[in-house]
């Protein structure tokens, strides 16, 4: 066993060392206790204080029922009276240790929304005139307002210039700070369309292809449901040739009907369907064609129908749109040069087209 007073002197020093240290680790756990706005909000859900002064109204149950949906932990703090909101609420914010302070102030013709935004440093407030306000909706317009302000204000986390306020963005704070979804309402809103495409008409039962412009305009609802007119002409002949000779026809034919948008356009790519009555107009100029007979021309009319349908990518106000098409005339145009049938066009008529449709409203 050893016992000398060396070793007795060492093991002291040691036991004095690990006392030492223990009073470090106490006192930094202290001092981090102290700036709970850095320490803790990584752990906690963040926090935001709502200060009013009537904290049993269905405008507070509102407000914090808005901002708890977006996983915020609301703390209500009533508010103190002459005391103007940019002064008291980021003194507020910063002894609850929390994220933003929020208050609500109604004057004679207007509302006020307050943010005092620690993470940013910022001070917000925006008006809302009650005259645009209904009656019904006033406390859910304002609930949703502050909600929006409040994410308006920490957009700029994401960026590397923004700045830095006393309260750290934690990674659920940048969430928080991402461009909102489309709300329902906007989604559910309806809008008017146009579009223009270009494309071919394959050549079926004898006759040739051909190049074809295709434009439409049209309505639909926040359902996919919707209302469109459509049009289409030929640019370039369709050539029906024969032993007896040759032809060539042009087609235009105007068409509307209900259409389908699904999913709807809150996703990029989507698909459009549609069906719609038409009416056409074919004409044929036959030349070459074994003696006696010369040229001729005629021009025939008929209802139809339209089936079409199609991918479509793109989520603003500009659409990429591929189109296939079936058109079925009641009476197809049936080619004869000389004595003998050359070929039969609308039973059916094929259309492939690419385009850009473009939303004209909203």
């Amino acid at each position: 066993m050893r016992t000398s007073p060396r070793w007795f002197f060492s093991a002291s020093c040691r036991v004095v060392w690990v006392a030492r240290l223990a009073a470090a680790i106490g006192f930094g756990v202290a001092v981090l206790g102290g700036f709970p706005g850095r320490a803790l909000a990584a752990d906690e859900a963040p926090r935001v204080v709502v200060v009013s002064s009537d904290t049993d109204s269905t405008r507070f149950r509102r407000l914090t029922a808005e901002l708890r949906s977006l996983g915020l932990v609301v703390v209500s703090v009533r508010a103190e009276a002459n005391v103007a909101p940019e002064k008291a609420l980021p003194e507020v914010a910063r002894r609850e240790r929390a994220m933003a302070a929020v208050q609500v102030v109604r004057l004679p013709l207007k509302e006020q929304v307050w943010i005092a935004d620690r993470v940013t440093n910022k001070t917000l407030v925006r008006e809302l005139p009650r005259s645009a306000l209904r009656p019904d909706q006033t406390d859910d317009s304002i609930a949703v307002g502050v909600a929006e302000l409040l994410r308006a204000s920490l957009m700029e986390v994401n960026s590397e210039s923004h700045a830095r306020g006393d309260y750290a963005p934690t990674d659920r704070v940048r969430e928080l700070a991402y461009s909102p979804a489309p709300s329902a309402t906007s989604a559910a809103s309806s809008r008017v369309w146009v579009v223009g495409l270009a494309g071919i008409q394959p050549g079926l039962r004898g006759a040739g292809s051909a190049g074809i412009f295709q434009g439409g305009a049209g309505w639909r609802a926040g359902t996919g449901f919707g209302v469109e007119t459509l049009a289409c002409a030929s640019v370039s002949p369709i050539s029906v040739v024969g032993s007896a000779g040759a032809a060539q026809l042009s087609s235009q034919w105007l068409g509307v009907g209900p259409s389908l948008e699904w999913p709807s356009r809150a996703t990029p790519l989507h698909a459009e369907i549609g069906i719609a009555l038409a009416a056409s107009r074919v004409v044929a100029r036959g030349q070459r064609v074994l003696a006696p007979f010369v040229s001729a021309e005629e021009t025939a009319y008929s209802p139809a129908i339209y089936f079409h349908g199609g991918p479509a990518f793109g989520q603003g106000r500009f659409q990429l749109r591929l189109d296939v098409g079936v058109l079925l005339l009641a009476s197809p145009a049936n080619i004869h040069l000389a004595d003998q049938r050359a070929a039969v066009w609308g039973a059916p008529a094929l259309h492939v087209t690419l385009g850009i449709a473009s939303r004209v409203w909203p």
